[in-house]
């Protein structure tokens, strides 16, 4: 359940944030891209917490937010790595920082957000 929910997670936030590289020109910001950002963990989180339905609440709950950091992980590395690669980025998104900080400071958050999806599963059963 943690990794095809966190696969479908991170490739959901990584093709949000190629589509607005191409669009826009540049590396985006979480802010540019906050209802990605915001949406996606905690749906990720609830597709991990629901098809571990076989398992206690607390490993259910602890699948989502594992989830989460894992689409956190996935989202920083795409962020990091692949959209560079897109002509014209390498500049701006060396100027972004150090990309380990970012990737971790990502998965960090992402946890986080995933929180809210795993109680929602756990208490809104459909």
């Amino acid at each position: 359940a943690i990794p095809l929910a966190g696969l479908i997670g991170a490739v959901a936030t990584g093709l949000v944030d190629y589509l607005f590289a191409r669009s826009a020109g540049r590396v985006p910001a979480l802010t540019d891209v906050w209802w990605a950002v915001f949406l996606v963990p905690i749906a990720a989180a609830y597709l991990a917490s629901l098809l571990s339905w076989g398992k206690r609440m607390g490993k259910r709950v602890a699948a989502g937010i594992s989830t989460g950091a894992l689409v956190g992980l996935g989202y920083g590395f795409v962020n990091a790595f692949l959209t560079p690669l897109v002509s014209g980025l390498a500049e701006a998104a060396v100027a972004n920082g150090s990309a380990v900080l970012l990737i971790l400071w990502r998965t960090f958050i992402f946890a986080l957000l995933a929180i809210p999806g795993a109680f929602l599963a756990e208490t809104r059963r459909p």
